[in-house]
């Protein structure tokens, strides 16, 4: 079971899996189990509801938990109450409010261990602020080998 986060969350229990909402945030377990013992959590943060829905849930089926945002606020909201640690930040680049490089920015003052990879689909998209970048259209698999090497890496 997750924390309440803070405004009171709106639980819903169907299928077996406890999933918290706050406006725009989405935060579900893994869909082996309502927790995973020491899964990576990666915040998925896009805009485009397909694009995150696909992605969070190819990352459930790889062993990840799961946190998602449709923007860079709903994600400061996610960062800024949830309890424990999140690994990764699988954001996209441009998103209305809140560009993803500046939300890695942000997050990353509060969480310096969090590691950032970002995702485009502005064509030739090269620069990544400083951080690894993956280019849209992807396979899961690609971002699911993208997020792993991150996570096995010495920098952050």
């Amino acid at each position: 079971m997750f924390p309440a986060i803070a405004g009171g969350p709106h639980c819903d229990q169907s299928h077996g899996a406890e999933i918290a909402m706050l406006g725009d945030v989405r935060i579900s377990p893994g869909k082996r189990a309502k927790k995973i013992p020491n899964a990576p959590t990666v915040l998925v943060v896009d805009d485009e509801d397909l694009v995150r829905k696909l992605l969070s849930g190819a990352l459930q089926k790889a062993g990840f938990q799961v946190l998602e945002a449709s923007s860079g606020y709903s994600a400061m909201t996610i960062a800024d109450n949830y309890p424990n640690e999140i690994d990764v930040l699988l954001t996209d680049v441009v998103m209305p409010g809140m560009p993803g490089p500046e939300l890695a920015l942000t997050l990353r003052g509060s969480r310096p261990n969090l590691r950032i990879v970002l995702m485009s689909g502005t064509p030739n998209t090269v620069d990544g602020h400083g951080f690894p970048l993956i280019q849209k259209p992807f396979r899961p698999s690609d971002v699911i080998g993208k997020l792993r090497d991150e996570l096995q890496s010495d920098t952050s």
